[in-house]
């Protein structure tokens, strides 16, 4: 089931998921046997006295970025050793109580091996017009604060940065952006990449819940319109959008129901 394993990462608002997985999932959850915190690469090690090739190859100027992506990467490597299906959330993620069982719902009777699904919400979504299904095959992610991740993935998505590190072959994409920009490699190797079609976390730091140094945004008094107007307005908006944004509509590949 894949409520066994979550990995989080940041791990500066504890709290808020500890509080969360509590309150809003259910109160015998063990946080003990089932979260993994993601604590590698922090971005105070990303400095120009680093000469480890996680910080030479990856040439972003921002440490958080270096952070985040060696973060996933981390992540990864986990589920693929364990051999489960992971939940890989941010820190600073909001959810309902429901998350857990329509995450299982999403891949409930799911043929599909090598897959990752992105959960979260954003201004880039798929077109209203798939409404009726669970999620959508897309070439390329979009943001990263929420994935369900196969181990069969995972490893593809290990062995496909290792690559990169051992031929010394530099870049410069956060996460989300690596995914998408090299997503036609990785589709050849076998990684599925879809998006629920609903949105199932969103980013306290997008919202104004937290203040967060990668996305630049600052905490504000006003999250909770925030995001009640992103759950339940502008969400509807993006799709709406979506089927008047050629650049989204060349992006699917077909829906699954």
């Amino acid at each position: 089931m894949l409520k066994e394993k979550i990995y989080l990462f940041h791990s500066l608002r504890k709290p808020h998921i500890h509080t969360y997985i509590h309150t809003y999932i259910r109160k015998s959850y063990s946080l003990t046997n089932n979260l993994t915190w993601i604590t590698s690469f922090p971005a105070s090690s990303f400095t120009q006295d680093n000469q480890t090739p996680y910080n030479l190859l990856h040439t972003s100027p921002k440490a958080s970025e270096k952070s985040c992506f060696w973060k996933h990467y981390d992540a990864f490597k986990k589920i693929a050793k364990q051999n489960k299906i992971g939940l890989v959330l941010e820190d600073d993620s909001i959810f309902s109580d429901t998350l857990f069982i329509e995450c299982e719902n999403l891949i409930k009777n799911f043929s599909d091996d090598c897959f990752l699904i992105n959960i979260e919400y954003s201004s880039d979504d798929v077109p209203l017009y798939y409404i009726f299904y669970k999620m959508v095959k897309m070439k390329g992610t979009k943001r990263t604060g929420g994935h369900i991740v196969s181990p069969k993935a995972a490893q593809k998505f290990i062995d496909f940065i290792d690559s990169y590190l051992d031929n010394h072959h530099q870049f410069w994409q956060p996460i989300d952006a690596f995914i998408t920009e090299f997503h036609e490699k990785l589709t050849d190797n076998g990684v599925n990449i879809y998006w629920s079609v609903k949105p199932l976390i969103f980013q306290g730091s997008k919202t104004g819940r937290f203040a967060s140094k990668l996305s630049s945004h600052n905490a504000t008094d006003y999250y909770k319109f925030y995001e009640f107007f992103q759950k339940y307005i502008t969400s509807f908006i993006n799709k709406l959008r979506a089927c008047f944004r050629s650049k989204l509509r060349k992006r699917v590949i077909y829906p699954v129901k």
